[in-house]
């Protein structure tokens, strides 16, 4: 069988083959928060200019790089009341949060933006210190804002809240959902290399999705694939540290911030793949997972109904390995 790369950044790559049996399948690209999207269906009529305006739509509700946006009217104290996304998104994000012991958590924006990871590049990266980072992390706590009837209320007004870890798989629930309503049963929806497929693609195999070996800088002319893997009616996202990261006094320190100590989590994974039933899990799972480790991340994957995860990791020889949980073998390409 042979496979074309259908996406053109994030970490998994879309695969699928080249030879398309059908004339009503239709591919919608463009790009969307500040990256890429690759939609394939199957369906009567080309629905791309559909599919662009909700991207626009959930951009001027989540979008930190958007000014004018929801969010970032929420974050500069001009509005408190949620919509639909947002509203989606924080119960999401305070299931995530409280799961994994706050090592997911939305309001970690004003220490993003610190380390040059968020919307806000404000500060020379070496001259970030414990004593600034714990002057940031006064307002960084999902317990510091309370939400309901739709309006949120901050503890403190420089409270901030970013979408990145999450945002992105909701984008992908949502076209998903679109399509799902348009009655379309073949159907692949890629944001940023979050993924939901289901059905078949257009040679009438599975869809499959290439999770990328952790190459230090490689882009996507010189990405090489660890596995492959299928499947139907589930969404992936996967989270590395070795395309995005910072370098201090010789060292790399990656884009996995851990929101407890303010401070890039350090630990022996180098990605992490996970497939749950909506993106939106996956995608903030992943992230969660990249700041507690191998051990915790495995014990809350096996304890969740839905959730499976697949590690890369460096071994105490600085040698490459892999650990899955006991049902993402069942994902594993075939072919």
């Amino acid at each position: 069988m042979k496979y074309l790369f259908l996406t053109i950044v994030g970490i998994i790559s879309i695969l699928a083959c080249n030879n398309f049996k059908s004339d009503n399948y239709y591919t919608c690209t463009g790009t969307t928060q500040g990256t890429f999207y690759n939609v394939t269906y199957q369906h009567s009529t080309e629905l791309c200019l559909n599919i662009d305006s909700i991207l626009q739509d959930f951009s001027k509700s989540l979008s930190n790089y958007d000014s004018e946006s929801l969010i970032s009217r929420i974050n500069s104290n001009e509005s408190n009341k949620a919509d639909a996304y947002f509203t989606e998104m924080y119960e999401a994000a305070q299931l995530v949060y409280d799961k994994t012991n706050g090592a997911f958590d939305i309001s970690i924006a004003p220490i993003a933006n610190a380390w040059g990871f968020g919307w806000e590049n404000k500060n020379e990266i070496n001259s970030i210190d414990t004593s600034y980072i714990n002057s940031l992390l006064k307002y960084v706590g999902m317990n510091n804002i309370s939400f309901e009837n739709g309006k949120i209320t901050k503890k403190y007004p420089e409270i901030k809240i970013i979408g990145n870890g999450i945002a992105q798989g909701l984008s992908v629930d949502v076209v998903s959902e679109y399509l799902k309503k348009q009655g379309i049963t073949n159907y692949l929806v890629e944001i940023g290399g979050e993924v939901y497929a289901t059905g078949l693609n257009p040679s009438s195999d599975p869809w499959s999705i290439g999770i990328d070996k952790p190459v230090k800088d490689s882009n996507y002319e010189d990405r090489e694939t660890q596995i492959i893997i299928n499947f139907s009616d589930w969404s992936a996202a996967t989270s590395g540290n070795y395309r995005k990261y910072i370098e201090i006094k010789d060292k790399s320190l990656g884009h996995s911030l851990d929101p407890r100590t303010g401070f890039p989590a350090i630990n022996e994974l180098l990605s992490v793949t996970v497939i749950a039933k909506k993106c939106i899990y996956a995608d903030a799972f992943a992230t969660a997972f990249m700041v507690l480790g191998l051990n915790e991340s495995m014990e809350i994957v096996e304890a969740e109904d839905n959730l499976e995860a697949y590690f890369i990791y460096l071994n105490e020889n600085k040698q490459i390995e892999t650990e899955q949980s006991s049902g993402f073998k069942s994902f594993v390409s075939k072919y």
